[in-house]
């Protein structure tokens, strides 16, 4: 039996309250990003609030905290635009902070145009004002406030890429791809393109799969990509039963590129496919090892409620969350990490859940579980498991968080974060919480039994 992880709770925090409790969920909105980031001692959040008087869908401004010795602090605030979604924030190892940010050109619009932009802020004094940095994207790029956009960074090379979806479901044939543009090292940007979406030849009618909310990660300029399917329910027969969800989450696809430079990204693979059970599914992580293997992570509800009841009466309703590693573009390992419902084994449902590794290269799962049981119905808890290089895992042990997280974001690589034995999160316990709150976890020095070697994943 592999041996259990060692953790401690050091510090949990509200970070920002929300005077608009429907910003509670959207503070979590671009979840295939962080807010979180941290460099040394120095930790970082972006945070949404309301727009004092404003209304509709743009009603949302950015706001940068700082977490110190008095706790967390706004350091500034988007003094003008509106926006409709959250900023992605990204660090460099020479301490400059990026965020993301899509003001609307039109506060008015549904679907008006935005101005994309990324602002960098110095990591030692975050009051001083900003630099805007327009984006170059390929001729006749247009965007709007509905971006479902994905900024990462490649830390320790000083090097990001931004994509931004076309288009809005339905239409037509502006919502085929997304954009992307990549900044190099020496603050150019050097390559543009398009990641083309692939085909629904099941959908009626076929169409092109638009993929949203994708985890990615930019490794010595080597980009992969794990996103989930998001277009309007393509089954006739469901379409008017479904109550929880309007749109298809149900099919899981990855694509890489080994070489931004080349523009060209390998084909399609299907990761996971729920479109017989109408299930529903969200892609939570990815993480390139040393060895380039692909870690995958991401989360399944194997039908949806919506139409369980008319269609699938006797089908036993699970969550779980699964991982999968890669191997010169094949799967070559599968696991089902946790498990859980209240038609399976026990009561807990699994919420969701982030890689973390570790300064010596160890490879964690921080996950989040409900519990339809309690007299709490948001009551949860949180669970740490080791991932090693034989495929071996740990059993999850509790991280005894006093308020565990529905949704989070953690200081990841994929923000420039860099490899530590502190866990980073940030995250709203329930849709109707009111608060975004962090919590700073640390992982013992490993103690690890003969046979079972950790899995390397520092690149």
């Amino acid at each position: 039996m592999p041996p259990f992880p060692q953790v401690s709770v050091e510090a949990e925090e509200v970070v920002y309250p929300h005077a608009d409790r429907d910003a509670c969920m959207m503070s979590v909105w671009c979840h295939g990003n962080t807010c979180l980031v941290r460099r040394g001692d120095h930790v970082v959040a972006s945070g949404i609030e309301r727009i004092p008087g404003a209304a509709g869908r743009n009603r949302l401004r950015w706001v940068l905290f700082e977490r110190g010795h008095d706790g967390w602090q706004a350091r500034q605030r988007e003094p003008s635009h509106g926006s409709r979604e959250p900023s992605p924030l990204g660090v460099l190892a020479d301490g400059r902070v990026f965020l993301s940010v899509n003001p609307t050109c039109d506060p008015r619009a549904v679907f008006g145009p935005t101005r994309p932009a990324l602002l960098e802020f110095a990591m030692r004094d975050l009051s001083l004002s900003p630099r805007e940095i327009l984006p170059v994207w390929r001729e006749g790029a247009g965007f709007n406030q509905h971006s479902y956009r994905t900024f990462v960074t490649d830390g320790e090379n000083g090097e990001m890429i931004l994509f931004q979806n076309m288009g809005v479901p339905a239409e037509g044939p502006s919502d085929t791809h997304a954009e992307w543009t990549f900044r190099d090292r020496y603050g150019q940007w050097a390559y543009q393109g398009r990641l083309v979406w692939p085909w629904a030849d099941r959908a009626v009618p076929p169409q092109p799969l638009r993929l949203c909310y994708p985890v990615i990660t930019l490794v010595n300029r080597a980009v992969y990509f794990l996103g989930v399917s998001d277009i309007i329910e393509p089954k006739p027969e469901w379409r008017e039963f479904r109550t929880t969800h309007t749109f298809d989450f149900r099919r899981l696809f990855f694509t890489w590129c080994p070489d931004i430079a080349t523009g060209r990204f390998e084909k399609w693979i299907e990761i996971a496919d729920l479109e017989e059970t109408a299930g529903y599914m969200n892609a939570l992580d990815i993480r390139v090892d040393s060895q380039g293997e692909v870690h995958l992570l991401w989360h399944e509800m194997a039908c949806d409620p919506g139409v369980r009841d008319r269609f699938f009466p006797e089908f036993k309703q699970s969550l779980a969350i699964k991982y999968a590693v890669l191997h010169e573009g094949k799967v070559r390992l599968r696991k089902t990490l946790v498990i859980g419902g209240p038609e399976y084994d026990g009561s807990e449902e699994p919420c969701w859940g982030r890689f973390h590794t570790t300064a010596d290269g160890r490879l964690f799962v921080f996950c989040t579980l409900g519990h339809r049981t309690s007299d709490d119905p948001k009551a949860a808890s949180a669970r740490i498991l080791e991932i090693y290089a034989d495929g071996n895992v740990s059993e999850p042990v509790p991280v005894p968080l006093k308020v565990p997280l529905m949704m989070f974001f953690t200081a990841t690589p994929r923000g420039g974060s860099r490899p530590s034995d502190i866990l980073d999160v940030l995250g709203v316990p329930g849709w109707t919480s009111g608060v975004t709150r962090y919590a700073r976890i640390r992982i013992a020095p490993e103690n690890r039994r003969a046979g079972f070697q950790p899995r390397v994943t520092s690149p």
